[in-house]
């Protein structure tokens, strides 16, 4: 008997709507890369005097940069992306999937209420200089530019960036155009529709190819939604957690994390 009352499933465990949503999700999501789950390691956080810590924490990204799941279960963030399609919405698009019949709807409120991202109606990145981006940095913007050529606090500030805000597929030692207008907006306190952007990037995850990001985030979408998501293949996270504290500590101790989770806290 199925429990969910949907027509189609795999091994009476994985169910669908449709036989187009069972074709989709094993044709083009079921062995789909699914992005490293980081998170920023932050042994200073809530340090003011620290550039990066202030300057996550003036954007209201500190909680975000630092969220982190227990475990990751990796057949069900494949089928959350492979269920997922977008509307418009009265504060921008709306996102909608479901698993195993129970609905998902990721609004910009449901992302501000899990992150404490700032709801606003900011064009994304209207403001960005990249002449005058490059010279905060103190680098040469005719020139390929690389991480390494950072000074430590900006390569710190673009790991989070380009593994955590904005996440992509490596390499990572590669300074985008897409990473330079982030960096730009958190360094000058520039007003960003976040919550808006994390969905916009979100649902480019059901691009052909494209590995799958914010699995961090995605876990927690479907714990709020009272999803198992202890079913199934669950593996353990990248991320571990650490205490909301202010540590006097250098930069050199700034990370992203990439270690197992072997369960102990």
């Amino acid at each position: 008997m199925n429990p969910h009352n949907l027509p189609f499933n795999i091994n009476g465990e994985l169910f669908f709507k449709t036989l187009d949503e069972l074709l989709r999700f094993t044709t083009m999501f079921q062995q789909r890369g699914i992005l490293p789950a980081r998170r920023a390691r932050f042994p200073y956080i809530g340090d003011k005097n620290n550039i990066v810590s202030r300057a996550l924490i003036q954007n209201d990204l500190m909680k975000f940069v630092i969220m982190t799941s227990y475990y990751l279960n990796d057949v069900y963030i494949r089928l959350f992306f492979s269920n997922l399609y977008k509307t418009a919405g009265e504060y921008g698009d709306e996102l909608h999937t479901h698993i195993n019949g129970v609905d998902i709807h990721i609004t910009p409120t449901l992302i501000h209420e899990m992150t404490d991202l700032p709801l606003n109606s900011t064009p994304h990145f209207c403001l960005y200089d990249e002449e005058e981006f490059f010279s905060t940095l103190g680098i040469n913007s005719e020139c390929t530019c690389e991480s390494n050529q950072l000074p430590r606090p900006y390569k710190f500030l673009h790991d989070i960036t380009s593994q955590v805000i904005r996440p992509r597929a490596p390499p990572h030692n590669v300074i985008t155009l897409a990473d330079s207008q982030v960096m730009y907006t958190i360094l000058n306190r520039l007003p960003h529709n976040w919550c808006n952007a994390i969905i916009t990037h979100m649902y480019m995850g059901t691009n052909i190819g494209a590995e799958l990001p914010y699995a961090n985030l995605v876990m927690k979408i479907m714990d709020r939604h009272g999803i198992d998501t202890r079913d199934g293949d669950a593996t353990y996270n990248f991320a571990l957690p650490i205490g909301n504290q202010s540590i006097d500590i250098s930069d050199e101790d700034a990370s992203i994390d990439t270690e197992d989770y072997d369960g102990d806290e």
